[in-house]
């Protein structure tokens, strides 16, 4: 028994004596070995989400009226003798036109025989001038248009028309709207310690997506037929029985070869050199057109609560830009797969165009359909909050994706059109927008 005690005591010194020398070889500790960790080995603290956002669309409802009435069309001309700068007979419709006349006299001197200009020309004075208020003595123009030929009556007269439109308010109509597409950049900085299962950030965000919604239909309206009836003179020197009736189309006027004569109607005649007479007629030319009086008779008709002659297409188109500030929370249910939520304020700066545009139908079948485009711009800053649930898969360390879903709502705002002819308006509504969205996440 005693010998046994010694050599267990024998073998533990060995073993002992064996382990010393063991730890003296090993490499001596540095002096610095109790640092803190966290001073060498980096935690990621910022995450940068660059993605696409699907937004299901803005809604709108749209509604208004208008005055319908062909650019340039003026039926009613000003004429103020007592300011020549004023008068303007000129009349433009739908289907014609009624200008200055642009006939003149010859000038004759006081023994009634007509002067000559220095280029050997007949010296002449227009009948229609600011003096005389545009309007010749004779009170018709030869410059003058038409465009169908039913505006030739039976009885030799020329009509023309103008067509009005004021549309009726029929309440907000639904404007069709579609999922727009947009792109977003999210910044975020991690509040919790490195390697937790829990962990929350503070998130901030921009992102962009478009405006676009439209609406078209038949709108009631009272359309309005203002026809102005013009007595036609025959032409002055016509060379057949044919050419006394006018005919429509009619684009203007013409001119004929004349003998020139003087007052009292004698025949001038050519003279030479020696300012002896040849016996040769001088031969001028003389507008030779169908005349129009300028007192035209008119009638107006109503027909009130039409439904087929207007169609309108509303159209709002743009874009809003979204600010979105708050905490993130994220669990880890793997390794690499976390649950993400976050919440907060968000805030929208939507521009926008709203177009009207008005098909005018007129109610004749010889006229000629003419469009009416209204449009205006606005700009909104709206306030709200946005919630969004996600799923993060990371790939490495640094990188990932993520895709989940949208809640947004900042309100809405009326847009409107104010003008001389037409008040329209759209309620454009940016509350309970929903989508979802995608994209990558690097951690740095």
């Amino acid at each position: 028994m005693k010998r046994t005690c010694l050599f267990a005591f024998a073998l533990l010194g060995a073993l002992g004596h064996a382990r010393a020398e063991e730890r003296k070889s090993e490499p001596v500790p540095p002096e610095n070995l109790y640092f803190e960790t966290d001073e060498f080995i980096r935690n990621p603290k910022y995450t940068v989400s660059v993605g696409v956002r699907r937004l299901s669309g803005v809604k709108t409802s749209m509604s208004g009226s208008g005055t319908i009435k062909q650019s340039g069309v003026k039926f009613d001309p000003t004429i103020d003798t007592s300011d020549p700068t004023l008068c303007d007979p000129r009349r433009v419709y739908n289907d014609g036109a009624v200008g200055i006349d642009t006939r003149w006299d010859y000038r004759y001197d006081s023994n009634g025989a007509p002067v000559f200009a220095m280029n050997g020309g007949v010296a002449a004075n227009p009948k229609a001038t600011p003096e005389n208020g545009y309007i010749p003595a004779d009170g018709k123009t030869n410059n003058w248009s038409t465009t169908y030929a039913s505006q030739l009556t039976a009885d030799g007269k020329i009509a023309m028309h103008a067509y009005e439109a004021k549309t009726l308010d029929n309440g907000p109509g639904v404007g069709q709207t579609a999922a727009t597409d947009g792109m977003e950049v999210v910044i975020s900085h991690d509040m919790s310690p490195r390697e937790k299962r829990f962990s929350w950030t503070l998130m901030t965000g921009m992102s962009l997506n478009d405006i676009r919604s439209k609406l078209t239909a038949n709108v009631t309206s009272d359309v309005t037929t203002y026809t102005d009836l013009y007595t036609v003179t025959p032409k002055q020197y016509p060379t057949s029985d044919a050419d006394r009736t006018v005919t429509s189309p009619y684009t203007g006027g013409e001119t004929v070869r004349v003998v020139l004569r003087s007052r009292d109607g004698a025949i001038v005649y050519q003279v030479d050199s020696n300012g002896n007479s040849t016996g040769t007629p001088t031969y001028v030319y003389v507008d030779n057109s169908h005349l129009l009086q300028l007192d035209p008779s008119r009638t107006v008709t109503v027909d009130a609560g039409n439904i087929t002659n207007v169609i309108n297409s509303y159209k709002l188109h743009g874009a809003f830009y979204s600010l979105r500030m708050g905490p993130t929370v994220s669990l880890a249910i793997t390794e690499r797969l976390r649950v993400v939520m976050s919440a907060g304020f968000a805030l929208a700066y939507s521009g926008s165009t709203y177009t009207v545009r008005s098909d005018f139908i007129p109610p004749s079948e010889d006229a000629t359909p003419f469009t009416v485009v209204e449009e205006g711009t606005d700009k909104h800053f709206l306030p709200g909050f946005y919630v969004d649930a996600n799923m993060e898969y990371w790939l490495t360390e640094n990188t990932g994706l993520y895709a989940g879903g949208v809640y947004q709502n900042n309100g809405t705002y009326t847009q409107r059109i104010d003008s001389e002819t037409a008040d329209y308006a759209t309620r454009v509504d940016l509350s309970s927008m929903t989508g979802f969205r995608a994209g990558m996440n690097y951690r740095f």
